[in-house]
């Protein structure tokens, strides 16, 4: 399976008068076939195709799309049990009408998440049995209203720090640095062909390389089915007439773990 190589953030890009797809003689997703995915972050403007001009550049130029903020927790569940999936729906619609990867963003992640998910109704941190019930509820509702049609979820983002270190976010000190094996767990359990993802950023800081590998390698040492595992890798890039968001995914790999 061909891997996502990277997604372009079009805010600028669309701006800056580059070349188009009729100047080309073929375009980044022709160019890249036969190697990866390349692929674009849809924010809601291009998601309902508000902007002509970065409508057509992202048909013309991409086969893969990742949604901003849309399918992030606090959009859509601000409040328990009521979800938001009108512009979730569109960004899938969009991407199927164009024959594009969909990966969803994101469904764990200390930050874009609804204050009412870590508290009770006097405001105090949850049990860890009510937060693990919480994830559950919504990763097994938003990953399976989408079962067969998003390929793949970012399913944790962001856990560890630049040094290495485990992020103090409510989902570790309220559950445990398990919350991650159970995130993976859970989105299996939802729709057990799709890739599953640990997401972060800045890889290349001194003694994180390694333990940003750890969430992923923790899911497939501790998992009975096969799955997918990868990191996205971000950085930021200025050439002289746009500015680019690239996110690239280091080989992918299958693991069956053996018994244990």
């Amino acid at each position: 399976m061909m891997k996502i190589a990277a997604a372009l953030c079009l805010a600028a890009l669309t701006g800056c008068g580059g070349p188009t797809a009729t100047q080309q003689e073929s375009s980044l997703k022709e160019a890249l076939k036969d190697k990866f995915h390349i692929g674009a972050a849809l924010n809601t403007d291009y998601i309902w195709e508000r902007d002509p001009k970065a409508d057509a550049l992202i048909k013309d130029q991409f086969d893969a799309i990742v949604a901003e903020n849309c399918m992030k927790s606090m959009y859509l569940q601000p409040r328990e049990g009521e979800f938001f999936w009108d512009d979730a729906d569109r960004f899938v619609e969009f991407g199927e009408a164009g024959g594009m990867w969909i990966t969803g963003h994101c469904l764990v992640w200390h930050s874009q998440a609804p204050a009412w998910f870590f508290v009770d109704g006097d405001g105090n941190d949850v049990s860890r049995e009510v937060l693990i019930e919480r994830m559950r509820a919504h990763i097994h509702a938003v990953v399976g209203r989408y079962k067969g049609r998003i390929k793949g979820w970012d399913v944790v983002n962001e856990a560890i720090l630049e040094d290495g270190s485990w992020r103090q976010s409510k989902f570790f000190t309220i559950i445990g640095k398990d919350f991650v094996n159970l995130a993976f767990r859970l989105a299996h359990e939802a729709d057990p062909d799709a890739e599953l993802y640990y997401n972060d950023y800045n890889e290349w800081h001194p003694g994180n390389i390694r333990a940003r590998w750890r969430p992923s390698s923790m899911w497939c040492k501790t998992s009975r089915p096969r799955v997918y595992a990868s990191t996205p890798w971000e950085c930021r890039a200025t050439s002289e007439w746009t500015i680019l968001r690239s996110t690239s995914t280091a080989p992918r790999s299958t693991h069956t773990p053996g018994p244990g």
